[in-house]
């Protein structure tokens, strides 16, 4: 969807804003879509499609490797721009005992800012801004032209560093998500030390087109449509095919004229 968002609050996304459903039998599965446009806050957890998301630890039934919501096969070219917590896809990933899996979604934004994080914020990413280590996070690509723009502030509003975007490889629970520190390169960074805040960046794609990283991921081509220029368009269902003509009793409608026997 091409989406203009402008929100003053926390969890706004160019789809989908908020998630949390505790009910037992509901699992949070999201897939082949897309947005454009903008999607802008003045607070939190600003995403190009999920704002804030959460798993569901009650659910009986879950997906793709035991987890209880999946985010797939989704592409964003918005502009995405929030205080903190800012990202292409997922803003905000939440909590290790929801597990979630972000999978062969392609950040193909624009712009990627958060205009105001200081040193007690977690943080932003290409593709999911807060993540956490128990979550799946496989086969992601970020444009290569992005512009990510995160400075990091101390508590005074002085600037500390600017973090800028890397190429992290698939994670999961097994496999941990790489992450530096705000301290080192500034690249990846995590904030307060605390051992589960990560951003996830997925890759730099080789690839020049949204269509181009889509094949490579294999979407199927029952739902996309790779033929245009640039981005690919999700399919329309096929309509049934249309009828000579119609009967109701003694009524007989036939292009466009409506007689009535007798």
């Amino acid at each position: 969807a091409d989406v203009s968002v402008s929100s003053t609050k926390d969890g706004v996304g160019g789809l989908v804003g908020y998630y949390n459903d505790g009910s037992a039998d509901n699992v949070c599965e999201i897939s082949d879509c897309w947005t454009s446009g903008e999607v802008k806050s003045d607070m939190k957890k600003v995403g190009g499609i999920i704002g804030e998301l959460y798993g569901n630890t009650k659910a009986e039934t879950q997906v793709e490797n035991l987890n209880t919501a999946l985010i797939s096969n989704c592409y964003s070219t918005a502009s995405v721009v929030g205080k903190s917590v800012v990202a292409g896809i997922v803003a905000y990933a939440a909590r290790s005992k929801d597990p979630t899996a972000v999978t062969d979604c392609i950040a193909w934004n624009e712009k990627i800012e958060a205009t105001g994080v200081v040193n007690t914020d977690p943080s932003s990413g290409a593709v999911v801004g807060r993540t956490f280590t128990k979550h799946t996070l496989r086969d992601c690509y970020r444009k290569q032209t992005l512009d990510f723009i995160c400075e990091i502030l101390n508590t005074e509003g002085e600037w500390l560093l600017n973090a800028s975007v890397c190429d992290q490889e698939n994670a999961d629970s097994e496999t941990k998500i790489a992450v530096g520190t705000y301290g080192q390169s500034g690249s990846d960074y995590k904030l307060n030390d605390c051992n589960d805040w990560y951003p996830y960046h997925g890759k730099t794609a080789t690839a020049t087109t949204v269509s181009s990283v889509a094949r490579n991921l294999d979407w199927d081509e029952s739902i996309w449509d790779f033929s245009g220029d640039g981005a690919p368009a999700l399919r329309m269902a096929e309509a049934e095919p249309e009828q000579p003509y119609d009967t109701v009793g003694d009524i007989i409608i036939s292009d466009g004229s409506l007689t009535v026997n007798g």
